[in-house]
């Protein structure tokens, strides 16, 4: 088998079958390593463009083509993979190249069971390797004067190795100097680290460090000397406290074993003597690297999901995780959570060991820009050299981090770069928070919902409750007395029943409490959506109130989607497929786009879909914008209930009873709401055909009193109206009316009868 060795950490050297190469354009070189180091298929003209930028579409591909005859005169053709579009030098038995194998090293202790942070024996010769094949900087000598844009990749890959090496040669200097017979090597690779960057204080440090442990307190002092005069000389500073402390704890002997070693325990010195040594014992470990953001407030609940998501996130098969739900649900806070909750476990932070870092994503207006923004996440300076995307992926090849991208729904077709990430970086891992699934092979799914409660019925019960624990802390920062008491709890449960415990409407709710009771905002909530707003300077735009929320979603709908959405709002309590075919016209196609942009919650173990309480309510003002669809909304939802009522009505006297009853109790929302719409409308066929199965259904559930309050409501609207029909409606006319109150006003005597 053919061996080819391209070496380019120092100056450029290849070698094919042990035998050295020289290449005769210096612009076969530059494409060489191009195409060695970013591992990448490349298009001819982004090639031409970064080697020949001044020269024409054709002349620059041109010039692309005669590099490649080059390369494959001088390696062999067995290498390079170039069709009429892209070029590609892929990964073959006997490749070699000396920068992925310095990569792989470093990322070879991610398999020692420790964060690289830490350091075990085993990690000594993979560091070791790994220095050793560093004989200068990355392509050193090289330049392409024509070229800016090469330059600028090369500088950019040349910086990144740059500080590879020297945090290798700092872990190197940490393993070594834990012996007494390793302080040479030690002190050699803490020189090497130092000459990176002579203006880097902890190298200085790290050097006296090791002088010292090794018994050259002189050598240690004379450091400190030279530290002093090069950050004179290049910055007119002086050294840091720190590295002064460390000087004249080096000067008293005061100085402490390096950690992990055997010593004396160091003296404690007081301020007014000695200063205390500058290398304390090494602290607890900090956790990764990350750039989360410090939260005004603190998280409130979700434990058990907290609990789940770590667990699966930590799996080696669950790499991109979707946490899916509605705006205001809380999915951005789940996210930093669980991020959290990884940085303080040693068990957890070693699969994240290079750092978890949080990018925002709402500020995007295309998908061209997600590139960037996780670039300034990381901190990443991307050159004009190459593809973004290129130079992150290699930058990420061998970083074993989590990335949390947060709000992705408005940028859905950029989702194939995390499939790229995920493929190239094999250690790291993504969680996504979005509104709408990415639909990639590798996605898991968390579908976030309310916080939980129930039936509130004493205060101890209540408080161990989520939404209202949240309800509680929030409704303190505007009233630092307030305290739950009994007589809150109904109106505390209609509060939380209306947002169906959605942490950002909890949080707007309780902030009416500097001026209103808890009956006071139950009772406004009671009215719409308009109560849910903010108007804190610190707060999103688009968290200001719930009615922005679904603002800033519904523009993401089609608009057959909206016009569904809007129609759907005339069910209550959930709906059945067929319901919402033949009341909405839905398709299920229509039905799934919905459910997958978080609008709508699917019941697969019942077969049914239910709306968000708030979100119902949104697109029904939605839909009452336009009377005439609204009335022949709720017109085909009566009609469709009541025959749904009437048609099983000989089900309910039949040995099926018991499943017939369980059905249309899922549906008696919708029932009592067609109800309404029929007497509101007058509709007095509907409601005589109705009326006995409706009173039967309530007897064979018990509900005695719901069933009377039903039908004296009812009556009580009948009689309204046939008082007011004396004089403009017809004599027929006002007598079904009447016969239908008559049957009503005997169904509701019934019901008052058995009740004794």
């Amino acid at each position: 088998m053919s061996q080819l060795a391209l070496y380019f950490l120092g100056t450029p050297h290849l070698e094919r079958d042990g035998v050295s190469i020289t290449l005769s354009h210096h612009k076969a070189t530059a494409l060489l390593a191009y195409l060695a180091v970013t591992r990448q298929p490349h298009t001819r003209q982004a090639l031409a463009t970064l080697l020949w930028p001044d020269h024409d579409a054709a002349n620059g591909r041109a010039g692309v083509r005669r590099m490649l005859w080059v390369l494959n005169k001088s390696l062999g053709q067995a290498w390079l993979e170039a069709d009429h579009e892209t070029v590609l030098l892929p990964s073959r038995p006997g490749l070699w190249l000396d920068v992925e194998r310095f990569r792989a090293l470093l990322a070879n202790r991610r398999q020692h069971g420790h964060a690289l942070s830490e350091l075990c024996p085993a990690c000594l010769a993979p560091l070791t390797e790994a220095v050793a094949l560093v004989r200068g900087d990355f392509m050193a000598g090289f330049t392409l004067a024509d070229s800016p844009d090469f330059d600028s990749w090369q500088a950019f890959e040349t910086e990144s190795l740059r500080r590879e090496l020297a945090g290798a040669l700092e872990q190197l200097v940490q393993l070594l100097s834990r012996s007494d017979d390793t302080y040479e090597p030690a002190i050699s690779y803490a020189r090497r680290r130092l000459a990176l960057d002579p203006l880097h204080e902890p190298a200085h440090r790290q050097l006296m460090q090791i002088y010292a442990w090794a018994g050259q307190a002189a050598a240690a002092l004379q450091q400190y000397q030279s530290c002093v005069r090069v950050l004179e000389q290049e910055l007119g500073i002086a050294p840091s406290t720190e590295t002064t402390l460390l000087a004249e704890a080096i000067k008293a002997n005061r100085l402490p074993p390096p950690p992990g070693s055997l010593g004396p325990a160091p003296v404690a010195v007081t301020a007014s003597a000695q200063p205390v040594a500058a290398t304390a014992p090494a602290p607890p470990a900090a956790g990764p690297p990350h750039n989360l953001p410090v939260l005004a407030t603190p998280f409130i609940g979700r434990k058990a999901a907290l609990d789940n998501l770590e667990q699966r996130l930590a799996a080696p098969d669950v790499r991109l995780m979707t946490i899916v739900g509605p705006g205001g649900i809380g999915k951005t806070r789940l996210a930093l959570a669980l991020a959290e909750r990884y940085i303080q476990s040693p068990q957890f932070s070693t699969l994240c060991a290079d750092g978890i870092y949080f990018i925002p994503l709402t500020p995007l207006r295309s998908d061209q820009a997600i590139v960037q923004a996780i670039a300034e996440g990381l901190a990443l300076p991307l050159t004009a050299a190459g593809e973004p995307a290129t130079q992150l992926l290699t930058y990420l090849r061998h970083k074993q981090m989590l990335l949390i991208l947060d709000n992705f729904e408005h940028i859905l077709t950029g989702a194939p770069l995390v499939g790229h990430i995920l493929q190239t970086a094999g250690s790291v891992k993504i969680v996504v928070t979005s509104q709408e699934r990415l639909n990639l092979t590798e996605e898991n799914l968390w579908q976030i919902g309310g916080l939980n409660f129930a039936g509130l019925t004493g205060v101890e019960e209540a408080l161990a409750y989520e939404a209202v624990q949240l309800f509680i802390q929030r409704a303190r920062q505007v009233r630092p007395d307030f305290t739950l008491q009994a007589e809150d709890l109904p109106y505390l449960e209609r509060i939380l029943q209306g947002v169906w415990g959605m942490p950002l409407a909890i949080e707007l709710a309780a902030a009416w409490l500097n001026m209103l009771s808890l009956a006071g905002v139950a009772g406004e909530l009671s009215h719409g959506l308009d109560l849910l707003e903010s108007e804190l300077r610190d707060v999103p735009d688009r968290h200001r109130s719930m009615r922005l929320v679904f603002d800033h979603s519904w523009q993401r709908l089609a608009e057959a989607e909206q016009t569904l959405l809007k129609k759907l709002s005339v069910f209550r309590g959930g709906f059945s497929r067929e319901a919402a075919q033949q009341v909405a016209g839905a398709s299920l196609r229509l039905l799934a786009g919905l459910v997958n942009k978080s609008w709508l919650i699917s019941r697969p173990d019942s077969s049914r879909y239910e709306l968000h309480e708030l979100i119902r309510q949104y697109a029904a003002t939605r839909l009452q914008a336009e009377p005439k669809e609204d009335q022949a909304t709720r017109d085909r939802h009566s009609r469709y209930y009541l025959t749904l009522l009437q048609g099983h009505e000989t089900d309910m006297k039949s040995s099926r009873q018991k499943e017939t009853v369980a059905g249309l109790n899922a549906d008696i929302d919708n029932i009592r709401s067609a109800w309404d719409t029929a007497i509101a409308d007058e509709a007095l066929d509907r409601l005589h055909t109705a009326a006995y199965p409706l009173w039967y259904f309530y007897n064979l559930r018990d509900s005695l009193q719901e069933g009377e309050q039903v039908f004296e409501s009812a009556t009580e609207r009948l009689q309204t109206q046939l008082a007011a029909s004396e004089s403009d409606q017809a004599a027929p006319d006002r007598a079904r009316l009447a016969g239908t109150l008559g049957e009503l006003l005997s169904h509701q005597a019934q019901f008052t009868f058995r009740q004794g």
